[in-house]
C-alpha cells in the first residue's frame, strides 16, 4: 500500500513537472516569436521608404509627411535624451552612493527606495502633464527643447537610481570591509573599487531608461515636441522627435509608409543602443578579466 502511494505521488509529480516544463517551452517560444513578428512586420513595411534622404531631410509635401524626410526628428530625439541624460544620470548615481554608502538610517532607505520604485513605474504622460504644468506653464520655459529634456530626465531618474543602488547593494559587501580595514577611505573606495566593479550595470541601466525614454511620445508632446522643423537645434525652441512624428504621421492619416519607416528608424537606434552597450560591457569584462 505504500508503495503504490509513493508511485501515484511519484507520476503526479512527473506529470506536474512536464506540464510545466510545456508551459516553459511555449511561453519562451511566444517570447521570442511576438518581438520578432512585429519587428519583422515594421520591418517588412518600413525598408522600402528608407533611403539617406529619408534619414537625412527634413518633412515635405501636402499634407506634411508625405514627403521628405525624418532628419530633424532624428536630431531632436538625440538632443532630448543628451539633455535628458545630463541631468538624470549625475543625480541618479549621486543618490545611489548616498543611500547605499552614506545613508544609516534603514526607515529612509526603505521609504526612498519605494517611492523611487513607484515613480519609476508612474505612465509618461504623467510626467508630461508635470513636466507641462511646472515647466511649461510655472517656470515659463514654453514648449521647447529645455523642458523637454527635462521632463524626459525626470522619467529617467527613478529608473536610474534603482537600477544603480541595486548594483551597489550586490557588490561584494567584504571589499568594502577590506578596504576600510586598511584605511583606505570612503571615497578612494567608492572611486577606485565600487564605481569600476559596478560600471557594467549601471551603463546598462542608464542605456535601458534613456530608450524606453526615447520610444515615449506623451512627456515630449506635451513639453517639447514640434510637427516640423528645419533641424535647428535650441534650447528656447521646440523640436521634432521620432515618437512623436509617428504620432502625428498616424493620427492624421499622412502617410502610413512613412510612419513605417520612422518606426523602423526607431526600433533599429533602440537595438543598436541595447547591441552598443552589450559590446562595451564585454569589452570591459574582458579587459577587466
Amino acid at each position: 500500500m505504500v508503495d503504490k502511494t509513493r508511485e501515484v505521488r511519484a507520476n503526479q509529480r512527473l506529470i506536474t513537472e512536464r506540464c510545466f516544463a510545456v508551459l516553459v517551452w511555449i511561453a519562451g517560444i511566444l517570447g521570442i516569436f511576438i518581438p520578432l513578428y512585429i519587428i519583422t512586420f515594421i520591418t517588412i513595411n518600413g525598408a522600402p521608404i528608407l533611403s539617406w534622404a529619408f534619414l537625412t531631410l527634413p518633412p515635405a509635401g501636402f499634407p506634411l509627411g508625405t514627403g521628405g524626410g525624418i532628419g530633424p526628428a532624428i536630431l531632436g530625439s538625440l538632443a532630448l535624451i543628451t539633455i535628458g541624460l545630463s541631468f538624470s544620470a549625475p543625480l541618479s548615481i549621486l543618490a545611489a552612493i548616498f543611500s547605499s554608502q552614506y545613508c544609516t538610517s534603514h526607515n529612509f532607505l526603505v521609504f526612498v527606495r519605494f517611492f523611487a520604485e513607484v515613480l519609476a513605474s508612474v505612465p509618461s504622460i504623467i510626467y508630461g502633464l508635470f513636466g507641462y504644468a511646472l515647466l511649461v506653464v510655472f517656470f515659463d520655459l514654453k514648449i521647447s527643447l529645455l523642458a523637454g529634456g527635462i521632463t524626459i530626465a525626470f522619467m529617467m531618474t527613478p529608473v536610474i537610481f534603482v537600477g544603480t543602488h541595486e548594483s551597489f547593494n550586490l557588490a561584494n559587501k567584504e571589499l568594502q570591509q577590506a578596504a576600510i580595514s586598511l584605511g583606505v577611505s570612503r571615497l578612494f573606495y567608492i572611486r577606485k573599487v565600487l564605481l569600476p566593479k559596478t560600471l557594467p550595470s549601471i551603463l546598462t541601466v542608464i542605456v535601458l531608461a534613456s530608450m524606453n525614454a526615447m520610444g515615449s511620445a506623451a512627456p515630449i508632446l506635451l513639453t517639447g515636441a514640434i510637427v516640423n522643423s528645419i533641424g535647428e537645434i535650441r534650447l528656447d525652441l521646440p523640436v521634432m522627435s521620432l515618437p512623436s512624428h509617428i504620432f502625428y504621421l498616424v493620427g492624421e492619416a499622412v502617410s502610413f509608409d512613412h510612419a513605417f519607416g520612422t518606426a523602423l528608424v526607431l526600433v533599429g537606434v533602440l537595438i543598436f543602443g541595447n547591441m552598443g552597450v552589450g559590446w562595451l560591457k564585454w569589452r570591459y569584462i574582458k579587459n577587466d578579466g
